[in-house]
């Protein structure tokens, strides 16, 4: 049982992926014994009709995968009336909002990030930031997104909100040391995604604690099998495994 919070339905917006169509990911997940994979679309990296896209994101979930995938919202808080976005999203009683804040034109220190936390807060939601979507050396040549900083998150304005955070693709393009101290001093918690290297999860547990590792494939942008292979190549006890692969991501949807 492997809890997949990073995974993604529709198409990528400038190419065509293996498993973009959701009964072949759902398929593909399911080999993999995930249970549950949370998802958020696609289109929301640059439509702008957020809700449409969340409605749509709940349909998809509902007809190809109950009981499995699990609809995450997506929220632009630079937008204006993204606090009716918020609310539909309350009424379809979605628990998670993903935000790419590099995708529509925003950091970390944003007041209107600052907003959102404080109402995601206050709706007792999960808000999970994708800090890259891809890698800078194969993007578009107009679609040029840089990754985003994540120590703004260590402001006390931003900790003081008490909303529950998990940085997404974070592993990449942040150093070991301000990961771990936004999982200290934060309480937030990151995916293995784009953690790369030989025995990657064994060396990433002497910097993180245990409880803020979660299990996420970034699929179908990458292949599911990559994230089950982190696991199979690294030597973890049962318990931490076990704690990464579900019961931290059952812990956070409990403390909501």
């Amino acid at each position: 049982m492997i809890t997949d919070v990073n995974v993604w339905l529709s198409r990528w917006p400038t190419r065509r992926l293996p498993l973009d169509d959701t009964p072949q990911l759902v398929a593909t997940l399911r080999s993999l014994h995930i249970t549950d994979a949370w998802c958020a679309s696609l289109d929301g990296l640059l439509h702008r009709d957020l809700r449409s896209v969340n409605r749509r994101t709940v349909a998809e979930c509902q007809q190809h995968g109950p009981g499995l995938l699990r609809p995450v919202a997506v929220i632009n808080p630079a937008l204006p009336g993204w606090q009716a976005d918020l609310e539909d999203c309350q009424q379809l009683e979605i628990q998670i909002l993903r935000l790419m804040p590099g995708w529509h034109g925003y950091d970390l220190s944003s007041p209107h990030f600052r907003q959102l936390l404080q109402s995601a807060q206050q709706a007792r939601m999960l808000v999970q930031i994708c800090l890259r979507l891809e890698d800078p050396r194969i993007q578009h040549t107009l679609l040029q997104i840089p990754d985003i900083d994540a120590s703004p998150l260590l402001a006390p304005e931003i900790t003081s909100t008490g909303c529950p955070l998990m940085l997404l693709n974070a592993l990449a393009s942040t150093t070991p040391d301000v990961a771990a101290r936004l999982a200290a001093n934060a309480g937030i918690g990151f995916d293995i995604a784009m953690l790369e290297g030989l025995a990657g999860l064994e060396r990433l547990t002497t910097t993180l604690p245990g409880n803020r590792i979660h299990y996420g494939s970034y699929s179908p942008v990458f292949a599911p099998h990559a994230a089950s292979l982190k696991l199979q190549e690294s030597q973890l006890p049962a318990p931490l495994q076990t704690l990464i692969t579900r019961d931290n991501s059952t812990e956070l949807l409990r403390s909501l």
